[in-house]
């Protein structure tokens, strides 16, 4: 089973985590946050759904953006790891494609990200 979405706007890649001068507290920055809860909404449209203990996940992503040569890929995916975190923990990633890229003439920014299930055969443990 494979689960397509497409979600409209500049990708975002995740943001380290910022400390509050004030008050010590840890946070993650707004434009992380908003994009993680957009991947999430857009996800749940979709029809994704949560995996079974016996599933593992297959990830591909593709990120327009004007500037998408600036954010290193792997913070664009952990961007979509963590608004997946309702559906998956990512130590359930087993496969990985991803593209970035700049909008051709006319195309707008977007990230197209799609999930796939599968189910490993695992071997039968032996008797003791």
């Amino acid at each position: 089973m494979r689960v397509e979405f497409k979600i409209e706007g500049k990708p975002v890649p995740l943001q380290r985590a910022r400390v509050n001068s004030k008050t010590g507290t840890i946070y993650t920055p707004r434009r992380s946050k908003q994009f993680e809860k957009l991947v999430h909404l857009s996800a749940k449209q979709a029809g994704l759904r949560k995996i079974k203990n016996s599933e593992y996940v297959s990830i591909e992503a593709l990120f327009v953006s004007k500037t998408a040569f600036k954010g290193d890929i792997d913070n664009y995916l952990k961007a979509v790891f963590d608004g997946l975190r309702h559906f998956f923990n990512d130590n359930r990633v087993f496969d990985v494609w991803a593209r970035k890229r700049k909008p051709e003439k006319g195309e707008g920014e977007y990230s197209i990200i799609s999930v796939g299930y599968i189910v490993f055969d695992r071997p039968k443990r032996r008797g003791r």
